[in-house]
């Protein structure tokens, strides 16, 4: 019986039956789970507890054989070894003190033997087999959530305990304050119903599969800024996540850890940080309020829908995920028809998902994590919309009903453009589209008297009705046309008169006002050119000639901004 172990509070019957002891201290429920691992640094082949008469120290005892059988990751199958409870009280009065934790009496490899027949009977004690374990032992246990930690808390971990596990970044194994979390009994019990057997010895009945070990998925976030904001990050989130971003520098993955009911209730800090970031992602959570919302079942109510909403009328470009522990169809479509950018959901331990499910579910948080990096530019454009916006409110009861007209299309054509550019991750030819609706607001411009007009009187036209594009006395345009410029191949118009002149194309009509009214010189006038080029045959003439690229968006779009907002 050398590898038989007694536990209890007293190691009389120890001495009967033969075998070593070891005595169990009061332990804190946090406690439970170390204790126990670290009994198992001996070879333990069989257990015998001894139940006393306490009823706390009988729930206790329980609770470490609980503990064995699913510290699977830990023990492996030395879990599945015979225990062997025994008590000078009948099972009956046992049962009674057990509280909700008697079922383990009835589970497979779990024995009550009167203390005078353990030393006869032991040796007719069995482990129990791999393919009885859910069965045999799962499927009968009871086991509840810690209610002092709270359903909030208790959801945080596990999903964080479940991210950290499919990207494989191993943070809860090497936190021991994320350890001890994880530990509790319930995470333990939900946990168990996806233990691969298939890595024990001996083999046995795969339940429902195992994520590998191996190096961590990371997510390449060079030269990226981003900002979780989870008023629980400590519970896992923000450690794992950390990880996870493979950011140039630490400092550019910051963590508010605030609980609040919107974004008013943030501090003058954090509130700061948000504003003043430059982020390239956030990261939200859907419930910012703890257990305060935890009956709350308007998404539009929830505190983290709140903030998102702010984010984005800070900056429609800004890039927003949102963490949600709702998997309800309705909330998630409600999240992305109010502009999110993604969600992922935090696995409950009360779903339980399969680790297949888990896999996808990060596989799909990658993507579209990949997605916002890709669109870190919009938050520029959002900047050149707004600016030319608010230019156009300013000095549109100054203009014209026809100037007033050609206002409002300009604000619809940035509008649209912008949205368009928000299609562009999957189809590039949206960055086509964009290019010529912003180019349409180029033309409209140049088509209004105010800024390029005939003088039909005289056939003189005119740059704000005072500086001569072209002179009708002597038929002299100020600005020269050249063509086929070498190795550019488009042509362009430069600072020199030109006897022959063409008429006013859209072409000729912005480059005079670049020159007589911004006074801009050839070079910006080749790149002119060159845009007006790309929109006679890679905009406008679909993708066989190819897409237009972002920095040609930006290109046009610093004109159109030059073109609203100077006066």
């Amino acid at each position: 019986m050398e590898k038989i172990y007694t536990i209890g509070f007293d190691k009389s019957l120890a001495e009967v039956f033969g075998t070593k002891f070891t005595l169990v201290p009061e332990l804190l429920e946090a406690e439970l789970n170390d204790w126990t691992i670290a009994l198992f640094k001996e070879d333990i082949s069989a257990l015998i507890i001894t139940l006393p008469s306490n009823s706390e120290q009988i729930v206790q005892l329980i609770k470490i054989a609980l503990h064995i059988r699913l510290s699977l990751d830990d023990l492996k199958e030395k879990s599945l070894i015979p225990i062997v409870f025994t008590s000078t009280q009948t099972l009956y009065q046992i049962l009674i003190k057990s509280k909700i934790y008697g079922h383990i009496f009835s589970t497979v490899g779990s024995y009550f033997i009167n203390p005078d027949k353990v030393k006869t009977e032991i040796s007719e004690v069995k482990p129990i087999l791999v393919h009885e374990y859910k069965t045999g032992f799962l499927d009968v246990v009871t086991i509840r959530p810690d209610e002092t930690l709270g359903k909030h808390s208790l959801a945080n971990i596990w999903g964080a305990y479940t991210l950290d596990k499919v990207a494989k970044t191993r943070v809860f194994e090497n936190n021991d304050t994320l350890k001890k979390q994880r530990a509790q009994l319930y995470l333990k019990f939900v946990s168990a119903f996806n233990f691969d057997f298939s890595t024990l010895n001996p083999g046995g009945i795969k339940i429902i599969g195992n994520i590998v070990l191996g190096d961590p998925i990371k997510i390449a976030s060079k030269d990226m800024k981003i900002l979780l904001i989870d008023d629980e990050a400590d519970k896992g989130w923000e450690p794992v996540l950390r990880k996870i971003f493979k950011t140039s520098q630490a400092e550019d993955f910051k963590v508010i850890n605030q609980k609040v009911k919107d974004y008013d209730a943030f501090s003058q800090d954090n509130k700061d940080l948000i504003e003043g970031g430059n982020f390239d992602l956030f990261l939200i959570d859907l419930r910012l309020n703890g257990l305060d919302e935890e009956d709350e079942a308007n998404t539009r109510n929830f505190s983290g829908i709140k903030v998102f909403k702010k984010i984005k009328e800070l900056n429609n470009g800004n890039q927003a995920i949102i963490f949600t522990a709702s998997n309800k169809t309705w909330n998630l479509k409600y999240l992305l028809d109010e502009g999110a950018n993604g969600y992922y959901l935090k696995e409950g331990p009360e779903f339980n998902f399969t680790n297949a499910f888990s896999e996808k579910n990060y596989e799909n948080f990658r993507d579209e994590v990949t997605e916002c990096f890709y669109y870190k530019f919009l938050k520029d454009i959002h900047l050149i919309q707004n600016k030319c916006i608010e230019v156009i409110n300013s000095d549109t009861t100054n203009r014209s009903h026809s100037y007033q007209a050609f206002y409002d299309r300009a604000k619809s054509g940035l509008e649209t453009g912008f949205t368009l550019l928000e299609k562009s991750y999957k189809k590039e030819k949206y960055l086509s589209f964009a290019f010529l609706t912003f180019f349409q607001i180029l033309e409209d411009y140049s088509n209004q008297k105010e800024n390029y007009c005939k003088d039909d009187q005289t056939g003189s036209w005119f740059v704000d009705s005072d500086k001569l594009a072209i002179d009708s006395t002597d038929n002299e345009w100020c600005l020269k046309f050249i063509t086929g410029s070498g190795l550019n191949n488009f042509g362009y118009f430069e600072i020199e008169k030109n006897i022959d002149a063409s008429s006013a194309t859209t072409l000729a009509k912005i480059s005079f006002i670049l020159y007589l009214k911004f006074s801009k010189n050839n070079s910006y006038l080749l790149n002119w050119g060159k845009l007006n080029h790309l929109r006679n045959t890679k905009a406008g003439h679909g993708t066989n000639k190819g897409d237009i690229q972002i920095s040609e968006v930006f290109e046009i779009l610093e004109l159109v901004q030059l073109f609203l907002t100077s006066k």
